[in-house]
């Protein structure tokens, strides 16, 4: 009501309840003279008072108020000519927007001789206080604020356009030419040595850069100098013999080399232990044995054993069959038929082909159909000796036809001729089948 008497207003607006129930909730009361600014300051330091957020630094009590209102026009009554405060006892103070015949406004403060006045009273000298204490604090703000301002000014300029002023190396210089990684950097303020470092990678090529001294991706003072790295490629390496050695320990001389080991080495089946290294290679270098001359990050490609093939000769197709099944070995539905004059008919032989089975192959297997059939030789007419000799050639055995030719035939063979033969020339017999031979 104080506020709204001096000014002609009240100190909250808004559009809406809420907004001035916030405002009283939230703000502190504004000088009456920032509105009227003939409103003295006494006035003001009253309204202040009266008001403050902090109850503590606020009148107790009406009683209190009432005390400091009359001791406040005591120092305006000094203040002021006589005839600007004989007007009324009271008087409203109009706006500076809002003058009407209604409201009457004291004029401006003149020149006046200093009077002296009465003692002032607890309440005066507190509300003294807390006006200087506010103007004090008023001019702390002031001076911190600005302070700050010249720091963050300054330390922007430092950091953004001054010797504090950072850049990033950045990373697209790796992989391109020395020339073109010196001129990005250039053009961001950074320095680059004359001088160029060298070392070996297995990802940059040869002649590319590979990096820099801070390395790609750090923070750097403008200014401050870069040396860049370039790739020589690959170094060089060798390696000491696999043979004979398992998968892992193999992996561990393949990484003391520096090479890369295939993640999918290649299975045979052999006579050698599951997982024992069979070959080596790089390239078309062969390093069952070892080798130098080789490169860190060449692929190192290895053939294992996948273990023993099961026994699967003399076995019927069928037994066969299983047997594979069990090493994961597929084996085509028929097989092939051939003569074989130890295996008995319908009998395995062996897997067709002499390549290398590895797990998940399809094999053809190779059945018997027993000895092979041959046909009589024409031995008639010729001596025992020849004639026995051409029967042993075609694999077939021989008997006496009567007691003579057996006679004859362990007596003087270089003498007895064949006459005849059972079964006959040209007839086809199992081989080791017995021909009967009449000699005379």
């Amino acid at each position: 009501m104080m506020f709204e008497m001096l000014t002609g207003e009240q100190p909250y607006k808004g559009e809406q309840p809420m907004q001035i129930a916030y405002q009283h909730a939230n703000d502190s009361v504004p000088p009456p003279s920032n509105v009227n600014p003939r409103v003295p300051a006494e006035l003001d330091e009253l309204v202040l008072w009266a008001t403050a957020r902090d109850p503590e630094e606020r009148p107790r009590d009406a009683r209190v108020m009432l005390e400091q209102l009359r001791e406040t026009e005591t120092l305006l009554h000094t203040a002021l000519p006589t005839a600007a405060t004989a007007v009324q006892k009271t008087m409203v103070l109009p706006s500076a927007r809002q003058l009407t015949a209604e409201t009457q406004v004291l004029g401006g403060r003149a020149p006046a001789p200093v009077q002296e006045t009465g003692p002032v009273s607890p309440n005066a000298a507190k509300l003294r206080t807390t006006s200087d204490a506010r103007r004090r604090r008023g001019w702390l703000a002031f001076v911190l604020v600005l302070v700050l301002a010249i720091a963050a000014g300054g330390t922007g300029w430092w950091f953004g356009a001054g010797p504090g002023a950072h850049a990033t190396i950045p990373t697209s210089i790796v992989e391109s030419q020395p020339d073109a990684a010196r001129a990005t950097l250039t053009a961001l303020g950074i320095e680059v040595a004359e001088e160029l470092e060298h070392g070996h990678s297995v990802e940059v090529a040869e002649g590319l850069i590979m990096g820099s001294d801070p390395e790609p991706g750090s923070s750097v003072r403008k200014g401050s100098t870069v040396t860049l790295i370039v790739s020589d490629g690959p170094a060089p390496t060798q390696i000491g013999a696999l043979a004979g050695l398992t998968l892992a320990q193999a992996q561990a001389v393949i990484e003391d080399a520096g090479l890369l080991m295939d993640e999918e080495p290649t299975y045979v089946f052999s006579e050698q232990d599951e997982d024992m290294v069979l070959a080596a290679s790089v390239g078309d270098v062969d390093i069952l044995q070892g080798a130098e001359g080789l490169f860190e990050g060449q692929q190192v490609e290895l053939t294992a054993s996948a273990g023993k093939l099961p026994p699967i000769q003399g076995m019927s197709f069928d037994e066969a069959a299983a047997a594979l099944a069990g090493v994961e070995v597929d084996v085509e539905s028929e097989p092939q038929l051939d003569y074989n004059d130890e295996i008995p008919e319908g009998a395995v032989i062996r897997i067709v082909g002499d390549e290398p089975v590895h797990p998940g192959d399809t094999v053809l297997l190779s059945v018997s159909r027993g000895p092979e059939p041959v046909d009589v030789p024409d031995i008639l007419g010729l001596t025992w000796y020849e004639a026995r000799q051409k029967l042993t050639d075609v694999g077939l055995d021989f008997e006496y036809w009567n007691l003579k030719s057996s006679l004859l035939g362990e007596g003087a063979p270089s003498d007895a001729i064949v006459e005849q033969v059972a079964p006959d020339v040209g007839t086809s017999v199992k081989k080791g089948t017995k021909i009967k031979v009449k000699l005379g």
